[in-house]
């Protein structure tokens, strides 16, 4: 007699494994990946941990927002005074001013302060005398500066005419006085730390102060935040600005690389870098907030600026002391 045919075979043997598995819909969600669970064994040296196909995270990056992907980048910049105002995620400071301020495309204008026609500098008014500064656009087009001077003290500039100049590796700008008057004091901190002024430019980094000569003219030029809402709008869309609470060091892209290595590699730069340097850090992981929260605390070293642009996560970290490299505890 004929032996069964190939169909009656599998009939014939035990289901196999697949038939025993539940219905889709039924089975469990794929387990979000986590970077602590596999520091221990990425620092010490083990392989690292394969990708479930399955979970991708945020998915592909977008091309049309970040262009191709990018090995991990370090580009040094030696620059000096560092204001000491951070904050973590959980823990963010407080505006740039006192008082309430306006926001604009991660760009803040307090309200207490006027601005120029356009949108560069602000001014302060009391009594006898006026304080300006530049504005966050102003200190976003300039970028991490590097130099700054200031024109002669007690000579008059009437308004629009330059009381100093600004410089950074890619530009080189005029600082116009918003009204009319003498110039009575130029903040010499700033001069001997130009970095307070891009990071702090409504608080310590303020430019300078000036005796008004023309009061009720000037102040017909100067508008108001929520005055100038429009066209600080339009400049912002404009000049392509994009405001962020620091200006970085080091850069670091970590597109499609696991949050594990990217720590790792994160705490090796950071044993390198001096007390001050800022590390501008970008993942398309979606559990980049929870781990660079976790991280920020357990290192005691505060995330200043936090955001998400699309499915990118954009992370300003800065060395504030020196801390030991983490001991490892043995794997079992």
């Amino acid at each position: 007699m004929p032996g069964p045919t190939c169909a009656a075979r599998w009939h014939d043997d035990p289901p196999a494994r697949r038939h025993n598995r539940r219905p889709r819909e039924e089975r469990r969600p794929p387990r979000a990946r986590r970077c602590g669970r596999h520091f221990g064994r990425l620092a010490a040296g083990r392989p690292q941990p394969r990708r479930d196909p399955g979970n991708q995270g945020a998915g592909p990056p977008d091309r049309r927002l970040q262009g191709p992907p990018r090995a991990s980048a370090v580009r040094p910049s030696r620059s000096h005074g560092v204001s000491e105002d951070s904050r973590k995620l959980r823990n963010p400071i407080p505006s740039f001013s006192a008082g309430t301020t306006t926001k604009i495309e991660e760009c803040e204008f307090p309200d207490e302060l006027l601005y120029d026609s356009e949108g560069l500098m602000w001014a302060r008014p009391s009594d006898d005398e006026v304080v300006v500064g530049v504005t966050a656009i102003h200190a976003a087009v300039a970028g991490k500066l590097t130099r700054l001077t200031a024109k002669p003290f007690g000579q008059e500039y009437s308004r629009g005419r330059a009381i100093g100049t600004i410089e950074s590796g890619r530009y080189f700008g005029l600082l116009k006085s918003p009204v009319s008057g003498v110039l009575i004091d130029v903040n010499n901190r700033v001069l001997r730390q130009p970095r307070l002024l891009s990071e702090a430019p409504y608080r310590e980094g303020w430019f300078a102060r000036l005796r008004p000569t023309q009061r009720p003219a000037d102040r017909e030029t100067l508008l108001s935040a929520a005055a100038a809402r429009g066209f600080l709008e339009a400049q912002i869309g404009a000049l392509h600005v994009r405001c962020f609470a620091a200006f970085p060091d080091y850069e670091m892209y970590e597109i499609g690389t696991e949050c594990a290595a990217v720590l790792v590699k994160l705490n090796e730069l950071f044993e390198k870098i001096e007390v001050g340097d800022v590390v501008h850090i970008v993942s398309d992981d979606w559990t980049a907030p929870i781990e660079m929260d976790r991280w920020s605390t357990e290192r005691g070293q505060p995330v200043v600026d936090s955001r998400r642009e699309g499915n990118l996560y954009h992370f300003l970290v800065r060395k504030v002391r020196h801390v030991d490299p983490p001991r490892l505890t043995p794997h079992s």
